[in-house]
């Protein structure tokens, strides 16, 4: 899969209101996910949300999308510690999006690489785009 860019005016016109996170065609999840929902490896791109609370905690919720870069699935949803900055709330995010692509791909977290925008895992030559908006309630 060939990397590409993500923007929220290309999810617009694919169905998706990332303000009010109103995806057309999800499955979503009940409660705390770490991998798929249906246990299928990961194939499209990644997008993920992460709302900080005022406390200072989070929640990530992490959507697939297809090839026309339309959301397919809900893939994961993640509670976000509280933190003093929106870079550490972003490193976690970055963390979580590591180990459900690592478990997808049924690979150890530690031999993936997180470059900009992308996963990638050298062995087995795969490699997954992301990107992550971050939102305050």
């Amino acid at each position: 899969m060939t990397p590409f860019a993500l923007n929220r005016r290309t999810l617009l016109q694919g169905g998706a209101m990332i303000g009010c996170l109103a995806m057309t065609g999800l499955t979503t999840t009940s409660g705390l996910a770490d991998t798929t929902t249906d246990g299928s490896p990961l194939t499209g791109a990644l997008v993920g949300w992460l709302v900080i609370q005022p406390d200072g905690g989070g929640r990530i919720d992490l959507i697939e999308l297809d090839s026309e870069v339309r959301p397919t699935r809900q893939v994961a949803a993640e509670t976000i510690l509280p933190v003093t900055s929106v870079a550490a709330a972003a490193r976690q995010a970055r963390t979580a999006v590591i180990r459900i692509v690592a478990a997808s791909w049924q690979v150890p977290t530690e031999t993936c690489t997180c470059g900009w925008g992308r996963v990638d895992h050298a062995a087995s030559n795969r490699t997954i785009s992301f990107t992550i908006w971050t939102d305050f309630a």
